[in-house]
């Protein structure tokens, strides 16, 4: 039960970190078309 509550979790964080990373390389995309 436990683990799967971390697994979560993890899950969540690293989809935070996935919309993040997207973001960044979106912003840098826009610069370049500038």
């Amino acid at each position: 039960m436990r683990q799967t509550q971390e697994d979560g979790e993890m899950h969540k964080i690293n989809r935070q970190t996935q919309r993040r990373e997207k973001k960044r390389k979106n912003t840098e995309r826009l610069k370049e078309a500038e």
